[in-house]
Order: structure tokens, then sequence, then C-alpha cells
């Protein structure tokens, strides 16, 4: 995992394009270590970057550990824009069956 909202998610994902891809890949979302909480649009912008260079079937999208140090309101509407985003992001894909 690597810290794709600090840095940007092509400069996270960009050395994993190509051959060097790992079977799955969860790039963080978020500043772990801002109580800011992610707004939906910049989750989605996030993960649509990130699979610029990754392909769905190996895109996974998780919390961060660092929700521990957050407290549980930081922490709800954290995952609830996590969630929403990925549902958005997901509904936008097309399936290949």
């Amino acid at each position: 995992m690597c810290g794709a909202h600090r840095r940007g998610a092509g400069s996270c994902c960009s050395p994993y394009s190509g051959d060097r891809r790992p079977r799955v890949f969860s790039p963080g979302v978020w500043d772990i270590r801002s109580p800011r909480v992610p707004q939906v649009d910049e989750v989605e912008k996030l993960l649509a970057t990130a699979l610029e260079h990754i392909p769905a079937r190996q895109l996974w999208v998780n919390p961060d550990c660092g929700l521990k140090t957050r407290a549980y309101k930081e922490t709800k509407a954290s995952i609830e824009s996590l969630v929403a985003a990925t549902g958005a992001v997901r509904a936008s894909l097309t399936v290949a069956v």
C-alpha cells in the first residue's frame, strides 16, 4: 500500500504498470495523519487514476490501519466516503464476462 493521497495515485501506481504489477494493489486514498474526512469525489478521482495503471481486477479498496487513531465519527465518515466512491467507480466499469 502507498500513500496515494499524499503523493498522488499516479506517482504511486506508475511503477506498477506493465509487467511489474503485483497480484493485487491497494493504494491509500486518504492521508491517515489528517483528521480531515476525504470527500467522495476525491476518492473517486484517486481510484480512477489508479485504474489508469492497474487493472480493476487487481485493484483493492480497503480502509487503512491509520483509522485506529481516529475518533469513531471520523472513521465512520471516512469509510462511508470510501464505500460510496468505490460503488460509483465500480458502477462505471464495464465488465467482460
